[in-house]
């Protein structure tokens, strides 16, 4: 036990443990240099404000945290994907999920807006004068509750494109659903089902037999108009597919994207090659 712990704390020590850019900017910008006390910054961190001596620090930060949830997203869908072609189909859902989670934190970003935790939620716009706001509604707790409910808000003031919160899944907020998929295989599920298929993926699990998923993604590319997302038969799949596709081009319409970054996705994308999509056919989809 003594030699397993001793091994396990020198693997943590060569892992990274680095938070988001913004976060740790902000934390350093206010003097905090214990982070358990961070939550006593609360008062401080509410009088703070974007100025021309920082405004773009905050900006490269921001940048680099995009970069960062949108690696992390499709580390989770590739993963997700695999783990389908291998009828592993309960914590498919979880990742699918995750990647998400992960695509609307990049969203919110590229809305020109960032978020600082400190106690509960605060967002601000990368503005000259502006200062962070509490976010905390009622009906909403947890980081990622109040993730979906702040791309909501930022899409009903217009501040934030997104044309999958305009419609509904079963009379709920799409992104809603899928949290509720999540809780009901992490927490409600007594066991996993797998191997046999969980009734969300029951449709889409054929094309992972006939190893026709290029065909599947081609299918959701030719439905511009996100009406696929709202097919109860692929929205489990179909939403953060599209998600990411649009996040991508985004990112690489704005962005430099770096070397480091680059090689990342190209490692990734050797578990989509495993599953028979070649190099040419993730370049055509995702022109």
């Amino acid at each position: 036990m003594i030699i397993f712990c001793k091994m396990f704390h020198l693997q943590a020590m060569n892992m990274s443990f680095k938070r988001n850019d913004v976060q740790e900017y902000i934390e350093v910008a206010l003097h905090c240099s214990n982070i358990e006390q961070w939550t006593s910054y609360k008062s401080t961190l509410e009088q703070w404000e974007i100025d021309a001596s920082n405004i773009v620090d905050i900006q490269r930060c921001a940048k680099s945290d995009i970069c960062s949830y949108f690696l992390k997203a499709f580390q989770s869908f590739t993963q997700a994907l695999h783990e389908i072609d291998n009828k592993k189909y309960a914590w498919s859902i979880v990742k699918l999920y995750y990647s998400i989670f992960y695509l609307l934190r990049c969203e919110i970003l590229l809305s020109n807006h960032i978020i600082i935790r400190c106690k509960t939620l605060y967002y601000t716009k990368i503005k000259i004068g502006e200062r962070p706001i509490a976010f905390n509604p009622n009906k909403f707790k947890g980081d990622h509750q109040l993730t979906i409910a702040l791309e909501e808000k930022l899409y009903n003031s217009r501040e934030l494109s997104d044309p999958i919160l305009g419609n509904k899944i079963d009379g709920e907020n799409v992104y809603m659903w899928f949290m509720k998929h999540r809780d009901r295989v992490n927490y409600q599920m007594k066991d996993f089902s797998d191997p046999c298929c969980d009734p969300v993926l029951t449709h889409i699990i054929s094309y992972f037999d006939r190893k026709e998923l290029v065909k599947l993604f081609e299918f959701y590319n030719s439905n511009s108009d996100y009406s696929i997302c709202f097919d109860v038969d692929h929205t489990i799949l179909a939403v953060p597919y599209k998600k990411l596709i649009s996040v991508y081009k985004r990112i690489r319409t704005e962005m430099v994207i770096t070397s480091d970054v680059k090689n990342k996705i190209i490692e990734t994308n050797k578990l989509l090659f495993n599953m028979g999509v070649l190099k040419k056919d993730i370049v055509n989809l995702t022109l």
